[in-house]
């Protein structure tokens, strides 16, 4: 794993062992028990999808908002899938096309991503059933037929809470707001209602000139109070921070923080066309 190489081994173990007691907690709150852990991964049954669901939920939201450095910004995310199906029982563990589809989902789930089935949706509070996101037919190994994938979001639903009950800000206190900036090309963003692309495309609200950047490579959307980098590329996003440490986005999301250097496609170091953000 890229974390040992990154905090060496005993920080890094710490950190998964911290996270995988964090969610065993949070199996627990939502009247579910672990099966077993494996690694860095652990196995959990719930008796409803509902709860199972939530659950998940709630894991991404604390693990992305622990103080301890335990976060996104530290190279820690979830990757989640569920399904709801029976199970056989066998020698402390359980088997069967349920436990199978649970775990093609979470391999199949990027970081910081809840999926399910078009069949567990039907068996969600109308509540979560409406927030889903249909991410169409998708083929998951060891399935004859690709199955109907949909996404569990947790933070939209989160932030807009925490929007709500916040006392209202005073005039003299500001929105969040982030600037994007490259050479002849400024952006101040304050808007809530649609990304802002990044990309060789002339169609982009931010065009770079960098050979090895998609034509629509990423995008930068609010969600409540923070703005999150989303990479949609090939080659992937690199995101160097003021302290000088460098991420690697996949097919991920980031939320920007204070300020750095967005590099499409290349390392920002190697970059020729990269991009200056504020927070």
């Amino acid at each position: 794993m890229r974390m040992y190489e990154q905090f060496g081994d005993k920080r890094a173990a710490g950190m998964i062992d911290a996270c995988i007691e964090t969610m065993s907690h949070l199996v627990s709150e939502w009247r579910g028990f672990v099966v077993k852990t494996i690694g860095d991964e652990i196995m959990a049954c719930f008796s409803d999808a509902t709860s199972a669901c939530e659950a998940a939920r709630a894991m991404q939201l604390a693990i992305t908002n622990t103080p301890s450095g335990v976060s996104q910004l530290d190279s820690l995310a979830l990757r989640i899938g569920f399904h709801f199906g029976s199970v056989l029982e066998g020698n402390m563990d359980y088997l069967g096309d349920t436990v199978n589809t649970s775990a093609r989902l979470t391999s199949l789930a990027r970081r910081g991503q809840i999926l399910t089935t078009a069949s567990t949706i039907h068996h969600l509070s109308s509540a979560l059933r409406a927030g889903a996101r249909d991410l169409d037919a998708l083929d998951l190994r060891g399935k004859h037929e690709p199955i109907r994938v949909y996404e569990i979001p947790w933070y939209d639903d989160v932030e807009s809470t925490m929007v709500a009950t916040r006392p209202r800000m005073s005039p003299t206190e500001a929105e969040p707001k982030l600037a994007l900036r490259a050479p002849g090309r400024n952006l101040e963003l304050l808007d809530a209602t649609r990304p802002i692309w990044l990309g060789r495309d002339i169609g982009c609200e931010m065009v770079v000139r960098e050979k090895m950047a998609s034509r629509r490579h990423a995008r930068v959307e609010r969600r409540g109070s923070r703005f999150y980098l989303v990479d949609e590329s090939t080659n992937g996003t690199y995101v160097t921070l003021a302290d000088g440490s460098e991420i690697h986005l996949r097919l991920e999301a980031l939320p920007l923080q204070g300020s750095g250097l967005i590099g499409l496609g290349a390392p920002t170091r190697e970059a020729t066309d990269p991009v200056a953000f504020s927070a």
